[in-house]
């Protein structure tokens, strides 16, 4: 079974602020599913994979 997971769960994972997180949601940078006006769900796998990809980005400079 899919588990999501709220901002307010999903954001310390990540380690960003709450606000943070809904901006990355809203840009598409971050994988979510908005329902509603203002809710936001990710999936935990998708998450996972996210964090994993950015893992990978060399860094620049």
């Amino acid at each position: 079974m899919e588990r999501y997971l709220s901002v307010k769960e999903a954001a310390p994972i990540l380690g960003v602020a709450e606000d943070t997180l809904r901006g990355m949601l809203q840009a598409g940078i971050v994988p979510g599913y908005k329902m509603g006006k203002k809710l936001w769900r990710i999936r935990r796998d998708e998450l996972e994979e996210y964090m994993a990809k950015s893992r990978n980005i060399p860094k620049e400079g």
